[in-house]
């Protein structure tokens, strides 16, 4: 039995190294966090400042329309494409605070700093621990994996941010992320902050979907 939970520990051992073994060990996940004190946007109608979508594998020729956009004037347009349920265009309107409110929540959960190398070395990471704890436990581990989820995908783009503390601003913002399986992972490892705080952002976004003052344009 010894020999063989030994055995069974050295392929989850060699599988979970095999993932990681494209990341180098700087690239381990910060703890810090960034908190926003100030943050600035292009205020013109077209001035795109979010912009978030689902791409589900299993569909092909998907529509390639962000689910939720926000401009710079705080509208935020929301498209349902032709294959789902609540099909159209949709609209509402953020006032100036609330937009503020949005972005500098957005900040503060770490999308602008966000790295998806370190975070997905620390789910590895988090994985080989997981599956170890099922060695010890005496049991036969299986190899966890997304086959059927969707990708959110983000965009940011913002003028400038300063974080609390810091003499001077950080500078333009200007990024897109992409993760797999986001609310599997954030389910699967709670532990992590990174991939915590990316759910969070991607629910505050989802949030708009059901908000009151969101209307059908066509």
């Amino acid at each position: 039995m010894t020999t063989r939970m030994n055995f069974l520990r050295a392929m989850v051992l060699l599988v979970t190294l095999g993932m990681i073994s494209t990341l180098t060990y700087a690239q381990v996940e910060s703890s810090a966090a960034t908190f926003p004190a100030s943050v600035s946007w292009d205020q013109s109608p077209k001035a795109l400042l979010v912009s978030y979508r689902d791409i589900w594998g299993e569909f092909a020729n998907q529509d390639p329309t962000p689910l939720i956009r926000v401009f710079g004037d705080g509208r935020v347009l929301v498209h349902y494409p032709v294959y789902t349920p609540r099909a159209g265009e949709y609209e509402l309107w953020l006032q100036t605070t609330e937009l503020e409110d949005l972005l500098l929540s957005l900040m503060a959960k770490g999308v602008a700093t966000f790295e998806p190398l370190a975070a997905k070395r620390s789910k590895q990471l988090e994985e080989l621990s997981l599956q170890e704890a099922v060695l010890d436990a005496g049991e036969t581990p299986e190899l966890f994996m997304v086959a059927d989820d969707s990708t959110s995908v983000f965009e940011l783009h913002l003028q400038d941010y300063q974080v609390v503390g810091a003499a001077t601003t950080s500078g333009e913002v200007n990024r897109t992320i992409s993760w797999l399986g986001l609310g599997t992972d954030a389910r699967r490892y709670p532990q992590l902050a990174s991939i915590q705080q990316l759910r969070n952002a991607e629910l505050e976004i989802k949030a708009l979907l059901e908000r009151d003052d969101l209307w059908k344009v066509r």
